[in-house]
């Protein structure tokens, strides 16, 4: 199966990484997860090219140039349709407290926040029905993405939690913080490959909070 089709938005994973972009490994809380996504909207980025022209004193063209287009990367809109205090302040680097009946209370400011390695899953089909293991689904990988708060609104309807990314190409994250990434050889924004399934929220190192959203220590990996 050499081309598919993708469908859906099923899981969010966020991990941090270290400033040269390598996966922060071994880290306690160094990792965030929902099943809970809506939707992500993913614009490139491109640095546009130019047209250089040279005519002489008698109109004739004596010089030309074209410089082509070049990805810079992407500018990402996730939506959210759970509260996530844990996710928000990993992708935010906002500030997490204690709050009454010891849930979490979360607040924002301006600092601004560190990177991480964006995962998304979504199903794989073929000819409109989901493909069988090992490629059920579709895993987009954004190597390294900065966060910001987008608009949200409260009313009547759910909350939906926006977010804004810079994703960025990003050469040192070898297999991720999980290891589950093909190592590429050159620095990229994106990639995508099909996977066997999403990540269990009942099975370790996911059932630690035992909610199925949250933080998840990142395990003992390779930073290359």
């Amino acid at each position: 199966m050499a081309c598919y089709q993708v469908a859906d938005l099923c899981a969010v994973r966020f991990s941090l990484l270290d400033t040269d972009g390598t996966p922060l490994c071994n880290e306690p809380d160094g990792t965030a997860y929902t099943m809970d996504p809506i939707s992500l909207q993913i614009t490139p980025t491109v640095d546009a090219g130019e047209s250089v022209t040279t005519r002489n004193g008698c109109g004739a063209v004596i010089y030309t140039r074209t410089d082509p287009d070049v990805e810079t990367g992407a500018d990402l809109v996730l939506t959210l349709g759970l509260w996530d205090p844990e996710l928000l302040q990993l992708a935010t680097s906002g500030e997490i407290a204690v709050g009454p009946d010891s849930l979490p209370a979360f607040a924002k400011g301006t600092q601004t926040a560190d990177s991480v390695e964006a995962h998304f899953w979504g199903k794989t089909f073929d000819d409109s029905s989901q493909v069988a293991s090992p490629s059920s689904y579709t895993h987009f990988v954004f190597p390294s993405v900065t966060w910001t708060f987008g608009s949200f609104s409260l009313n009547r309807d759910l909350l939906q939690v926006v977010l804004n990314g810079t994703a960025v190409p990003n050469g040192n994250l070898g297999a991720g913080g999980f290891s589950d990434v093909p190592v590429f050889t050159d620095p990229y924004w994106m990639a995508t490959f099909t996977a066997d399934d999403i990540p269990d929220p009942d099975e370790a190192p996911y059932n630690a909070n035992g909610l199925g959203c949250g933080y998840v220590d990142t395990p003992a990996c390779s930073s290359t």
